[in-house]
């Protein structure tokens, strides 16, 4: 059974963490157009400002994840970038990453 893990990580990021997540967001996006105006795009420098949650394949890479930002009321997020590798669309849920 392939088992998937759920973790939150704050800035600072490492390059490594930051390259993992370009590439999670070049998959992702394939040969589709980035669509910046409903979901952020993929700026290292914008996520590094903001948590990240982020799903954690048995292989312990990160295979999916999605940038939290603003500064907004405690309880009251906001999603920014959103991304899921392809191959991993087993994930019970892509709109819910």
């Amino acid at each position: 059974m392939n088992r998937v893990s759920f973790g939150r990580k704050e800035p600072p990021y490492s390059d490594s963490f930051l390259n993992r997540l370009q590439a999670i967001s070049d998959e992702w996006l394939s040969n589709r157009m980035e669509k910046s105006f409903s979901v952020g795009s993929f700026a290292p420098e914008y996520v590094s400002r903001f948590p990240i949650a982020v799903l954690v394949g048995s292989d312990g890479n990160e295979e999916a994840f999605v940038s939290i930002a603003g500064d907004h009321h405690p309880f009251i997020t906001t999603q920014e970038s959103k991304r899921l590798v392809t191959r991993k669309s087993r994930f019970p849920c892509e709109s819910s990453v």
